[in-house]
């Protein structure tokens, strides 16, 4: 009887291990991404660069800071680039909290045309027209000399600026990390573990 009840839990411990593994797996794989490059007008150092920046501030500020490039916005939204911006932050889920906070510059190549816009209550209040015409101040000199690295590094670093984070509090973080709970698959195999090891 021994012998099959620490079998049962050697099986216990292993499908609870698993789920583990998934829930972190699964945690990881809806990580946000900052700089989202569609056109292709960065290299593969610049995005690491850019992207490592903006998720440093925006986990700062708890406001996402983003880039989407596109080559061409109305193959896949025939209105205005700003309803584009829109339908990209939605359909990457982008922003921090419940408002999902952010802000985005969308870039559409073929037509270089832009977008700047913030959603979330939050993001709204602390980014009005007077602070996104300081921040496209920022970059625009630089996109027009084509220099897209240049004007999204000042972009990134307007933003923070108008958002009151400075380099030391992005180095460490506004806000303390919070462990990600355990769900309830991965809760449920361990406490039949629990409840066994009382029966032996």
């Amino acid at each position: 009887m021994k012998k099959k009840l620490c079998a049962l839990l050697a099986l216990l411990l292993a499908f609870s291990a698993c789920f583990g593994v998934s829930a972190l797996a699964e945690e990881s794989e809806d990580e946000q991404r900052h700089i989202i490059d569609e056109a292709g007008i960065l290299t593969e150092e610049q995005i690491r660069g850019l992207e490592d920046m903006a998720a440093r501030y925006s986990e700062a500020a708890q406001i996402g800071i983003y880039v989407i490039t596109e080559y061409d916005y109305t193959q896949n939204c025939p209105g205005w680039v700003t309803d584009a911006a829109f339908l990209w932050y939605e359909g990457y889920s982008l922003g921090y909290g419940p408002d999902r906070d952010g802000i985005i510059l969308f870039l559409s190549m073929k037509e270089r045309d832009y977008a700047l816009i913030c959603c979330g209550d939050r993001a709204s209040s602390c980014l009005g027209d007077e602070e996104l015409d300081q921040i496209e101040a920022a970059f625009l000199d630089k996109f027009r000399d084509d220099d897209w690295e240049g004007g999204m590094a000042d972009y990134i670093h307007k933003t923070a600026e108008v958002l009151e984070v400075t380099e030391d509090v992005a180095a460490v973080g506004a806000y303390p990390t919070v462990e990600p709970a355990m769900t309830g698959m991965a809760v449920f195999p361990l406490l039949i573990l629990l409840a066994l090891m009382f029966l032996l």
